[in-house]
């Protein structure tokens, strides 16, 4: 039985509201009961064209004549039939001609246009007309006359929103239950989703589903007047997963990782600013990315040392038919040859230091200040730039100049032949001035070469800088006259501590493998004749 008890204008023409498409429109009239009830308790029965959708909540029917929103304060709630569910309706009475009834215990609203005038000009407004029926527990709404990509979008129905056992939600991969990040596998193997506040959100080309349920300020700021559901664009997107990923350490994203694993090779949008969210702030995990892969970054063509030792490498890796992948997953920890390159040249400084280089002794860094402070008094400009530079000593020319080679850019070290501290003062100033100048590139620099120049016209032109060098200098020759006795001493220890560890035998092997004139030298060199 059913007896008609009021029509009601609603003041709403068909010129109003956002244009929306099938999806937005099936999704939001879901969403009103998605929001009121527990999701295993709502069905959705689709006959031909027509869908009904109910559920054990008894809405409002009064406000739902008007198209009130109920939602409140509540941030819990997508929308419970706010001012989604009346743009909803507008749209399938406005796109599809569709028949739209609301039932709620014993009252049944039905929607439809009727044509009026508006100053002299003909518009569409939506009526509501409210009938008293037989009582059914809760609410149902029929949306009949649907068409076949409308029915589409109500058959994915409670899929648009979250819940444990949505059928999109394969494997779970991670869960962060402090930030309220999830994810999972998506059961389709070419399509993934975001969700954000338990709303589908995007569909993106990846098999995986995002989830982030606690809110982000900086998405709250673009959608929070988000009337026509259309803001979450991809810029919004962007910021979504940049915080969700930031968020997240590199060791609980191997599963995500691995879940996609046929795009490390090609890239993804998504897959970019995964990795790009660890930039700066990675550390390595072993072990995340086989061997068998790297991540290459154009280098521009030139001579340098560094340069040569990367082709090399990517070279080798060709060889070893390795795969190569986008530069941004080296912030995940993947190999690079340039890094590669920067461990090898770091093994080789550490091979040669040990073997052949050392730091300096007590003398050999008075002999060093002495220097200094001499630069210093003449031009403090110049001193403050190199104060701070570490000194390696080598053997010789060719152990320095391959630790030169080795030095990374502006790097802060300097390498010195050992014979540099039996220089005269003169020229053990100019190394040192030259070295200071080429580690940090300033011998190229207009400022550098300014105040060298200032520098040496002070000790031409000032009388009191000359009589200052006879000073410096007679304490660098001191210094010299230590480093050298340092240095005998040390070669005695070496020798003696040497052959005392020999066996007779070995003994006298070694000194007959030497020519008798020198083998006379050296037993006078070390007192044992």
């Amino acid at each position: 039985m059913e007896r008609k008890i009021e029509t009601i204008d609603i003041r709403t023409t068909d010129s109003w509201g956002a244009l929306w498409d099938e999806m937005e429109t099936a999704r939001d009239f879901i969403q009103n009961f998605y929001d009121a009830n527990d999701v295993d308790k709502i069905k959705i029965d689709i006959n031909d064209k027509t869908v009904k959708i109910s559920g054990p909540a008894e809405f409002d029917y009064k406000a739902l004549i008007y198209l009130w929103s109920n939602k409140g304060n509540d941030s819990e709630l997508i929308g419970q039939y706010g001012e989604g569910f009346k743009v909803s309706v507008l749209n399938a009475l406005r796109n599809w001609d569709c028949g739209i009834e609301f039932y709620v215990s014993n009252h049944k609203l039905k929607y439809y246009f009727e044509r009026i005038n508006i100053a002299s000009k003909e518009a569409k407004a939506i009526i509501c007309e409210h009938s008293e029926v037989d009582t059914i527990q809760g609410s149902c709404l029929v949306v009949s006359n649907c068409t076949k990509k409308l029915i589409e979008e109500f058959k994915f129905g409670l899929k648009h929103f979250y819940y444990e056992n949505n059928p999109l939600f394969g494997k779970r991969l991670l869960k962060n239950e402090h930030y309220g990040i999830t994810i999972y596998e998506s059961t389709n193997e070419n399509t993934g989703y975001v969700f954000y506040k338990k709303l589908m959100r995007k569909v993106i080309a990846l098999p995986i589903v995002i989830i982030s349920n606690k809110e982000i300020r900086y998405v709250e700021n673009k959608i929070k007047h988000d009337r026509d559901r259309k803001a979450f664009n991809d810029e919004v997107l962007e910021i979504c997963l940049k915080h969700i990923f930031n968020k997240l350490y590199v060791y609980e994203l191997k599963p995500v990782l691995y879940a996609l694993e046929k795009f490390w090779t090609k890239g993804h949008p998504v897959l970019n600013t995964i990795a790009t969210s660890h930039k700066g702030r990675w550390r390595r995990v072993d072990k995340i990315f086989p061997e068998n892969y790297y991540a290459l970054e154009h280098y521009p063509k030139d001579n340098s040392f560094m340069n040569n030792l990367i082709e090399e490498i990517v070279d080798e890796y060709k060889q070893k038919k390795y795969i190569c992948c986008p530069r941004y997953l080296s912030y995940l920890g993947m190999k690079t040859p340039d890094g590669e390159a920067g461990e090898r040249i770091r093994k080789k400084q550490d091979a040669l230091n040990k073997a052949y280089s050392r730091e300096m002794t007590i003398y050999e860094l008075q002999g060093i200040s002495i220097l200094a402070n001499f630069i210093k008094m003449l031009s403090p400009e110049i001193y403050t730039k190199f104060e701070t530079a570490k000194y390696t000593i080598g053997e010789n020319d060719d152990i320095v100049g391959e630790l030169k080679n080795l030095r990374e850019y502006k790097q802060q070290h300097v390498f010195l032949n050992k014979i540099f501290f039996v220089q005269s003062f003169n020229d053990a100033l100019a190394i040192l001035l030259h070295e200071w100048a080429h580690i940090y590139g300033y011998d190229g620099s207009r400022s550098f070469s300014d105040a060298l120049t200032c520098f040496i016209s002070l000790i031409l032109k000032n009388e009191a800088v000359i009589k200052k060098i006879k000073e410096y200098e007679k304490e660098w020759n001191n210094i010299v006259v230590k480093i050298k006795q340092e240095r005998n001493d040390i070669e005695n220890i070496n020798v003696n501590g040497i052959i005392k560890t020999l066996s007779k035998e070995q003994l006298v092997n070694i000194l007959n493998s030497i020519p008798q004139e020198e083998l006379y030298k050296l037993l006078d060199k070390y007192k044992f004749i």
